[in-house]
């Protein structure tokens, strides 16, 4: 598990690759970064609102997995959201309706993002952070858990068990795979899982 500054600088392992999900943030490469190192860092979230798992090279994050908890996820709460005061808030709200229409309405685990880092795909550190936080979830009593994946990697989830449950495009224009896996309980793991540590 990474939390503080090491949460801060795996979920920029995550950033860099997707950025090639941010063309909405304009032609510019430095600002589409800019823009998913925004979306991903989530400074202002809470410990309790997300769980992370990172897999290292020595002490450097190469690959990060991000799962928010039941009762935190994006779409928690739309009926209460305020009216958008600009345009970045209205592009949120559209983004959580988006997820409102798509997720279980039960309380469930939503993976996002997960990220190797570019240069360092096909080496099994995607699925040794998705096994990671799955196993951490079944030690916190398992349940619906959901994602998002574009079309070209949705193979890699259904792969962990995870089944298509709608094919759709967001409201940044990106097609997107919606995906879930109703993971089990654990109830003979007493302790949560612990970091996990990868060589590429």
């Amino acid at each position: 598990m990474v939390a503080g500054d090491g949460f801060t600088e795996a979920s920029r392992v995550a950033a860099r690759s997707l950025v090639h999900l941010f063309g909405h943030a304009g032609p510019d490469p430095v600002d589409r970064l800019v823009a998913a190192y925004r979306t991903y860092a989530y400074p202002e979230v809470p410990p309790e609102a997300h769980l992370a798992v990172a897999a290292f090279a020595g002490d450097r994050p190469v690959a990060f997995a991000r799962v928010t908890t039941p009762g935190h996820c994006m779409c928690d709460g739309i009926d209460d959201a305020a009216a958008p005061a600009d345009e970045d808030a209205a592009s949120i709200l559209a983004y959580r309706r988006f997820l409102a229409d798509h997720h279980p309405p039960e309380p469930h685990w939503w993976f996002a993002p997960v990220g190797v880092e570019p240069g360092l795909e096909r080496r099994g550190l995607g699925r040794l952070v998705m096994e990671g936080a799955m196993a951490e979830i079944a030690t916190r009593g398992g349940g619906p858990t959901v994602l998002e994946a574009a079309p070209e990697v949705a193979g890699f989830y259904r792969a962990l068990g995870f089944a298509d449950t709608a094919h759709e495009v967001d409201p940044d224009g990106d097609e997107l795979v919606v995906q879930r896996r109703d993971l089990p309980a654990d109830p003979g793991t007493d302790e949560a899982a612990g970091s996990v540590t990868a060589e590429p």
